[in-house]
């Protein structure tokens, strides 16, 4: 996320979608509508490298932008960031702090004015990798949310870690889910999202069989960081969006 405040004249329509580079900030609005969600549900993913000297400009952003559901990546908090300090008026936190090392950490804020509870994923220990899962429940729906961080490593690591990851994406889905969402900043910038090809390097092709497996569409088509595809946003219900 770019220190400069958010554009008063976003040059781009909406619904549309998110990505974490300031020059294409897009967002995703979901169509489903209920008396609870007049006008659907607004939904953003941001790369943070690092929240808290940025959490002001953040509350202006989704003031501006009247975002109902926010992604962060790389927040870069840790078991000593109090969750006193990471706060947004208005909002529930769900964090997942990288437990080993410095910089990753994922977070979902959802509006405290939707029920929702955090999947409790305390045996879950990634090598690499941070997983974070929320329902939200609208109207007797369950809407399921996975925000994940997934860095760049050691080949033989990335390879361990994306089996595990695929794996725990996989227990979470359930079929009779109304919304399953996996966003976040995978670095995967060799899929080929239109095509559905990858190459067979032992991570990039997990990762997209599992998206096929799971029927789980792909929806940002622009880069997000260079000219690579890394903000993903899988849905199994894009008729919704």
């Amino acid at each position: 996320m770019s220190d400069q405040l958010p554009h008063p004249h976003p040059p781009f329509p909406l619904p549309s979608l998110i990505s974490s580079t300031p020059s294409s900030l897009q967002f995703l609005k979901t169509e489903y509508k209920s008396p609870s969600i007049v006008g659907g549900l607004k939904i953003a993913i941001l790369n943070c490298r690092s929240l808290l000297p940025k959490l002001p400009l953040l509350t202006i952003f989704i003031q501006f932008h009247s975002v109902d559901i926010l992604f962060l990546t790389e927040t870069w908090l840790c078991a000593s960031s109090v969750s006193s300090a990471v706060t947004i008026p208005g909002f529930q936190v769900f964090r997942r702090d990288r437990l080993r090392g410095r910089g990753g950490g994922v977070i979902i804020l959802i509006k405290d004015s939707f029920s929702s509870c955090e999947i409790d994923l305390i045996n879950l220990s990634l090598p690499v990798s941070d997983l974070c899962c929320v329902d939200m429940i609208i109207d007797f729906k369950v809407f399921r949310f996975i925000c994940v961080y997934r860095p760049q490593a050691a080949v033989i690591i990335e390879r361990d870690d994306i089996l595990q990851l695929c794996s725990a994406i996989k227990d979470l889905f359930r079929n009779n889910l109304f919304f399953f969402v996996v966003a976040g900043d995978l670095n995967l910038p060799d899929i080929d999202w239109e095509l559905k090809i990858a190459p067979n390097d032992g991570v990039q092709n997990i990762f997209l069989d599992l998206s096929l497996d799971l029927s789980l569409t792909q929806l940002v088509n622009f880069p997000t960081r260079g000219e690579n595809i890394l903000d993903l946003f899988l849905i199994n219900s894009p008729q919704y969006v």
